[in-house]
């Protein structure tokens, strides 16, 4: 068994795309994810299932979310590993006192080197890409950056999901849990 998180993009905000936490832990455990348990009501999820790929729970979680809810939400897998690098990489870390101005955005897909160089920096917002990942500094606030999920997603020419980096340091620490009770 390996441990997996699972971002959906979107759920819950501005009453849209409402799911229940409980409805999608039941349909997680319909689809045999073991130990499933959410955080936040943002679509996080994480949970134990035999090795395979993230794109493959990925389609599954997406299509049975599509299936039963209809609800069609962008849904990016990680493994546990990936989310502790993820953390550990980030090149804000030593420079930005105040945590709570860090965020991260995933992305489906690594984008293109063309792309990459298209894009445009917000001063005071700044950002760095590092493969798949954009780590997010925003001194004022994401409240009031433009450098929304929105905005990578039109860029970078592929979905996306956000966590403020509290929430994805709590869901390392949950799932670094479940790897020491397996």
């Amino acid at each position: 068994m390996a441990t997996y998180i699972a971002l959906l993009r979107g759920i819950n905000v501005s009453g849209k795309n409402i799911i229940k936490m409980e409805t999608l832990r039941d349909l997680c455990v319909q689809l045999e994810l073991k130990d499933v348990s959410t955080y936040i009501q943002s679509g996080n999820i994480v949970f134990s299932y035999k090795k395979t790929t993230v794109a493959k729970l990925a389609s599954m979680i997406h299509d049975a979310i599509l299936k039963e809810l209809q609800l069609d939400v962008a849904v990016i897998v990680l493994e546990l590993s990936t989310l502790q690098s993820i953390l550990n990489s980030n090149p804000y870390l030593k420079t930005v006192a105040n945590q709570k101005l860090l965020y991260v955005t995933i992305l489906a897909e690594i984008p293109s080197s063309q792309i990459l160089n298209n894009t445009k920096k917000h001063l005071p917002d700044e950002y760095v890409i590092i493969d798949d990942v954009v780590y997010i500094h925003v001194p004022n606030g994401y409240g009031k950056t433009k450098l929304s999920n929105t905005y990578f997603e039109s860029q970078l020419k592929t979905k996306a999901t956000t966590r403020n980096w509290n929430t994805m340091g709590k869901l390392v620490e949950i799932a670094e849990g479940y790897k020491e009770a397996i």
